[in-house]
């Protein structure tokens, strides 16, 4: 991500396939990090390229849970989520920073879940009226090394009652 309430898509698209190094903040919680990147750091690099992360699809899911930023949720602010971190998280997702999907398994551990647009693009302003609010999210579910990614149509999210989560 940004620094702000912005993704890194502007500042990292012209580095897309090539190997680079960065300086930034580390943004971490229970297990899952994100990196907040220092404006003007972005640079090749001669190292040798890393191997790449393995996708694997997962079929069509249908998940109930709450919309959350992923850069507020994984530590910059407290609370990062909830009612009352809405209209941060509205921004920030407005933005192009992640949206994550927290949501309950059948043994409700909970999940965090990356939202995307089909083909893994940034999610757009489709979820910005239902951050915070009890929602069934549909779409492709793909994971990619230990991390899973709903890949949802503009019409993937609709509102629930609470109890149906």
């Amino acid at each position: 991500v940004a620094v702000g309430k912005h993704g890194a898509g502007a500042s990292v698209s012209a580095w897309n396939g090539r190997v680079v190094r960065l300086r930034g903040t580390l943004i971490r919680r229970g297990g899952r990090a994100m990196i907040e990147i220092v404006p003007g750091s972005l640079g090749e690099s001669t190292e040798e390229a890393p191997r790449l992360p393995k996708v694997e699809p997962l079929g069509p899911r249908s998940i109930a849970g709450v919309i959350a930023d992923g850069k507020c949720f994984l530590g910059v602010m407290n609370p990062g989520e909830g009612k009352v971190h809405r209209d941060c998280a509205v921004r920030c997702i407005s933005g192009g920073v992640p949206a994550l999907l927290l949501a309950a398994d059948p043994a409700a551990q909970e999940r965090w879940i990356w939202l995307a647009a089909p083909e893994g693009g940034p999610l757009g302003r489709e979820a910005l009226d239902r951050v915070a609010e009890s929602v069934r999210v549909r779409g492709e579910m793909v994971r990619i090394d230990d991390q899973l990614f709903l890949e949802i149509e503009p019409d993937g999210i609709e509102r629930i009652a609470p109890r149906e989560r």
